[in-house]
């Protein structure tokens, strides 16, 4: 989907499920008798800023609820079996398929039933600063290139396979291995502070490897994920 909007996520769905209704409106549980999707939104969640230019654009996600409704159940649940699935295929979203807390059917006030939890980023640009002249010749520091290694373990010392591990500042990162290792080479070799991001099923943590730390035994430790995420002991 290339429009971040609610607009476009209402366009996505029509073109998933061709001449359905789609409603923005809270779920109801009587009165439907046509096709139609329900995309509600039920909160707004952070997601971390992009980096990469002089004012990061700033960056949320929209959390939505989606159901479907028909005249025919089975062809209500095949309805939002293809629109689970499509979401599924876009790189910007994130499905949730846990099942929906009782209170928040309660709030809405209609009967619980299948459903899915669909989260899509928006972004808004920041006016960049201007740019002030070079007053001064160019001049270049050379710098040799290291790495930072390490492992991401749960507070339990269960290694994480298959986190992401990122030095944002650099645009540099790489993948946990089978034992929660990570290597992420062409580190500049001057000393300093390196901040680390690790990111793995939604949650995230942070480390600082500051200028006498060892940079190839960093140890990150992240909330327990659940048993399929792939976590493994490590030696």
């Amino acid at each position: 989907m290339t429009d971040p909007s609610e607009a476009g996520l209402s366009a996505w769905a029509k073109r998933v499920l061709p001449g359905v209704e789609v409603s923005l409106a809270p779920p109801v549980s009587t009165g439907l008798t046509d096709r139609g999707v329900n995309l509600y939104l039920l909160e707004l969640g952070s997601r971390p800023a992009l980096r990469g230019t002089a004012r990061d654009p700033l960056q949320l996600a929209l959390n939505y609820l989606v159901r479907t409704w028909a005249a025919d159940p089975a062809d209500a649940h095949s309805m939002l079996l293809d629109l689970c699935f499509a979401a599924m295929e876009e790189p910007d979203f994130d499905v949730d398929l846990d099942p929906v807390r009782p209170e928040i059917w309660q709030a809405l006030g209609v009967v619980p039933g299948p459903a899915f939890r669909l989260s899509m980023p928006v972004r808004r640009e920041r006016p960049q600063p201007d740019t002030k002249p070079v007053l001064h010749p160019l001049r270049i520091d050379t710098t040799g290139l290291g790495s930072v290694a390490g492992w991401v373990r749960t507070p339990d010392d269960i290694a994480i396979a298959g986190a992401v591990v990122e030095v944002p500042d650099l645009d540099r990162g790489s993948l946990t291995d089978g034992h929660g290792h990570f290597q992420i080479e062409a580190i500049p070799a001057a000393p300093g502070q390196i901040e680390i991001r690790v990111r793995a099923k939604g949650k995230e943590a942070r480390a600082t490897v500051g200028a006498k730390d060892d940079r190839n035994s960093v140890l990150i430790r992240l909330d327990p994920l659940e048993e399929s995420d792939g976590g493994i002991p490590h030696p």
